[in-house]
Parts: structure tokens; C-alpha cells; sequence
């Protein structure tokens, strides 16, 4: 945890127990199963426990668990190896970190509520909201957080909303709605994902960074994840192609500073948590 203006901002570690996820460095190894096959991947157990202690140990405070890929163009895998993936590495996780924050990304209430009951007290990460009254009840009833996550391209949104507001205001109308949703279902802890990467452009992303401060309108702890999307690399000239091939010279100095960039207007408006695939080695 960071101090900046007498605030206290959360560092929340990524782990993907995935083949496929955007960003190569989250992903965890396999067990020697077919790395790019969806059906027989499952994540190596040392290998996911080294990624997560390492994590913690470069000043992660919150561990963000996920085995079903979001990015863009993905088809999802079944509940079941959701969650042949996942169950594991919640039992051992548990036994080697006590009570770290743990927070599982789904977008499946199934899943959201075996990790519970596997791992106890978790933060629900929710990218899609395809099930949000399911998740919003799981959460309300047995004391959880909830991350809603602003995702213009569930069938929660509204398109002709996204064509007609600028996209600060398509993001502040969408969380009137959540936080009445949430009052509703009787949820108080949940935390606000302006969402960024998900279906905007590089230059929305922008624009809803500087404009964080905004969203404390709603009482909420504010969560970004800037971390390697387009908004980082697309202006420098890369492609995430590049990113997870390794960057050197003049390419990784730009990344690093976009990074950097990113990270310090995060602090400057308010933002409560930074999810972030690798911790910068300021914060070491």
C-alpha cells in the first residue's frame, strides 16, 4: 500500500490462470498440457503460487485471480474448466497467504460463490456483468466486495447511449443506474471500474483517467487497470503484439514512461486501487 496526499492507494496484482489472456507475462505456465489448447490447459500450482508471492513481494496488496480470458475477440471456456483452473490454486492460496485480499475476476456467479466457499471472504471482480443481479445478491448476502466494472459491450449497456454521450458521460450515467441497482439489492461495498480498455479507444481511456476524480460523486473507492492496454502502448506506435514479444531500448523507455504517465494521474485523481500486471520498481 501507497501513500500519496494522505491517502492510502491499494496496488491490486494480476494472475492469469489462462493460455490466452492479453498480457503473456500474467499468464501462468501449464502443467505440460497443451499450452494453447482451452480444453486441456490447466495452470501449473508452483508456478501460480511463485507469481502470486512475487507480486505480494513487490508491494501488491490485493491478489486478482482469473481463469476465463475477457479480452477482446475471446471465446469463453465453460464454467467447469473455470473453475478446474481455478480451485486449486484458491485452496493453496489460503494455506500460503492467510488473509491477503483476494479478489476473483468472473463474470459467473457460480464460480463467484464456489471461490467463496473454497476461499471465504473475497472481492467478486465482475468485467461483464452478464449475471449482475445474481452477483449483486451473492455479494449483498454474504458481505463481499463487488467490482463494477463499466463494459459497453454487455448486454447491459445501452448502444444508442454510447453514440449520442461523450463517453465521461456514458460512464456516469451507467453508474446511476449500478448504484441504484446496488441500493436495491442492499450491496454498500462495491467499488467503481471506469473500465478502461473495454470498448474504448485509446483516447477515451485518456480522457476517463484524467476525469477519476469525477466518479467520487458516488461515495465509492475507485479502481483503474491501465496496465499494458492500448491506451499505453497505441500511442507510442506498438502493438500489444510487440508488448508481450519484450520491449528493449527506445520502445521500453516509451512504455515505461506512458506507464509511469498513467500511474501518477491515477494517484492525482483520487483513485483507491491500481490493478496492475507487473508492480513498478519505484514501489519495490
Amino acid at each position: 500500500m501507497i501513500t500519496y496526499s494522505g491517502r492510502k492507494i491499494s496496488i491490486m496484482g494480476i494472475v492469469n490462470l489462462t493460455p490466452d489472456s492479453f498480457s503473456a507475462p500474467s499468464r501462468t505456465a501449464s502443467t505440460g498440457t497443451a499450452l494453447h489448447d482451452e480444453e486441456k490447459y490447466l495452470p501449473d500450482l508452483k508456478d501460480a503460487l511463485y507469481r502470486i508471492g512475487k507480486l505480494l513481494y513487490d508491494g501488491a496488496d490485493i491478489i486478482d485471480i482469473g481463469a476465463c480470458s475477457t479480452r477482446p475477440g475471446s471465446e469463453p471456456v465453460s464454467s467447469d474448466i473455470e473453475w478446474k483452473r481455478l480451485s486449486a490454486v484458491l485452496s493453496a492460496f489460503r494455506r500460503e497467504f492467510g488473509d491477503i485480499p483476494l479478489s476473483i475476476d468472473t463474470f459467473r456467479s457460480d464460480i463467484a460463490r464456489r471461490a467463496m466457499e473454497t476461499a471465504g471472504k473475497i472481492i467478486i471482480n465482475d468485467a461483464v456483468g452478464c449475471e449482475l443481479d445474481e452477483m449483486l445478491v451473492l455479494a449483498a448476502e454474504n458481505g463481499l466486495r463487488y467490482v463494477a466494472t463499466h463494459n459497453p459491450k454487455a448486454v447491459r449497456c445501452s448502444p444508442a447511449a454510447q453514440k449520442e454521450e461523450t463517453v465521461m458521460a456514458d460512464v456516469l450515467h451507467y453508474f446511476e443506474g449500478f448504484a441504484a441497482k446496488a441500493a436495491k439489492a442492499g450491496l454498500s461495498e462495491w467499488i467503481l471500474d471506469p473500465g478502461l480498455g473495454f470498448g474504448k479507444s485509446a483516447d477515451q481511456n485518456w480522457e476517463l483517467l484524467s476525469h477519476c476524480s469525477e466518479f467520487m460523486i458516488f461515495g465509492r473507492p475507485v479502481l483503474v487497470g491501465y496496465s499494458r492496454k492500448r491506451m499505453i502502448y497505441e500511442p507510442i506506435g506498438l502493438t500489444l503484439e510487440d508488448v508481450n514479444a519484450g520491449l528493449s531500448g527506445q520502445h521500453l523507455r516509451l512504455f515505461e514512461e506512458q506507464s509511469r504517465r498513467a500511474f501518477l494521474l491515477a494517484l492525482e485523481q483520487g483513485v483507491s486501487i491500481i490493478r496492475l500486471h507487473e508492480i513498478p520498481s519505484e514501489l519495490k
